[in-house]
């Protein structure tokens, strides 16, 4: 039961699951075939090491996979055991090439490689001052767990909310900081799209994503986020909010940012509260906020949160979340807002 918890939407067999991809009967298993062909024109699995290698050796019809965590969510994604008995598709794997396993900092702006560990993007952002690096680490510890944040890639995260509608909490906490992502297209042609863009538009577009930039905003900018889960850990959020903000010294929001997200197919820009809370002083927020919310400032996004079975539920926090993040702004203490009880 405890398993059948984290993995209520998947597909897998648990009775089947310990006999593995290979059957030993009494003997052990010869070496897969497949796997032993790495050359970047092979139909089997490559793992190239160099960007130049990995755009010789993707095209569209390929799977990609970097930490390959996605096939616990998602069995299809499996590449060693896929779906009724075919042969595995071709596979190229990202995690050695070491143009997309750095994190670069230019100026205000972080540059994060699409095969980056979500745990090496914590530890990274832990060496960072400020506001904004210091809240995106502390909810990005929040993630999964351990395990899974060490094999598990940002680029495979993002990679499948875009395919699978998977409710990422990074997802939303990168396109707030004004995320934008580098990525191949069909043709191996680069091209750069804001990340809300490139997540909510084209769930087959063949891509091949290739770095993501976020804004690490300056000293007077800060940045709030909340989840909402069954455990405050180990488990997928309900829904999740952040805000991006820049307060100047007259006290007077000049940027502010908000995205929800899991609560549909990709992080929900909100962008009427977010205009809501620039021009107006932090100490007036919860005012605006409250009038802001009775005003329909949050129609945008709730029309899109669909008729699921959480939809009253999620409905109710997101505008809870819109009140702490005023609160937050005025200095009171925000603590993390969890599901308890059970998922409805």
């Amino acid at each position: 039961d405890c398993l059948k918890s984290f993995a209520k939407d998947s597909k897998l067999c648990f009775e089947n699951a310990a006999k593995g991809p290979f059957e030993t009967k009494n003997t052990d298993p010869s070496f897969p075939a497949f796997l032993g062909k790495t050359s970047a024109d092979s139909k089997g699995w490559s793992r190239p090491t160099t960007l130049a290698d990995l755009t010789r050796a993707w095209s569209p019809e390929k799977t990609v996979i970097s930490g390959h965590t996605g096939w616990g969510v998602y069995s299809e994604f499996c590449a060693l055991r896929p779906a009724d008995g075919l042969d595995p598709s071709p596979v190229v794997q990202t995690d050695a090439v070491s143009e997309l396993c750095v994190i670069e900092r230019k100026d205000n702006q972080l540059v994060i490689g699409a095969s980056v560990k979500i745990n090496d993007l914590a530890i990274e952002l832990s060496k960072i001052s400020g506001s904004v690096a210091k809240g995106l680490h502390d909810h990005i510890t929040l993630i999964a767990g351990h395990q899974v944040r060490n094999l598990g890639s940002v680029g495979g995260n993002l990679m499948m909310v875009k395919r699978k509608g998977f409710a990422s909490d990074l997802a939303t906490l990168l396109t707030a900081c004004a995320g934008t992502c580098v990525y191949l297209d069909a043709e191996k042609k680069s091209q750069t799209k804001p990340l809300a863009g490139f997540l909510s538009e084209g769930s087959d577009e063949p891509c091949l994503l290739l770095s993501i930039s976020i804004n690490l905003g300056t000293e007077a900018s800060g940045f709030v986020s909340f989840r909402s889960a069954i455990r405050p850990r180990n488990a997928y959020s309900l829904i999740n909010a952040a805000l991006f903000y820049t307060v100047d010294s007259e006290k007077v929001v000049s940027d502010a940012n908000i995205v929800i997200g899991a609560v549909g197919q990709y992080p929900l820009l909100a962008k009427a509260l977010s205009s809501a809370f620039v021009g107006s002083t932090v100490d007036s927020l919860e005012e605006v906020v409250v009038k802001a919310i009775n005003e329909g400032a949050l129609d945008d996004v709730l029309s899109l949160f669909g008729d699921g079975e959480h939809k009253a539920y999620r409905t109710k926090v997101s505008q809870v979340y819109a009140l702490r993040f005023a609160e937050a702004l005025n200095g009171k203490d925000n603590l993390q807002i969890h599901a308890k009880g059970s998922r409805s």
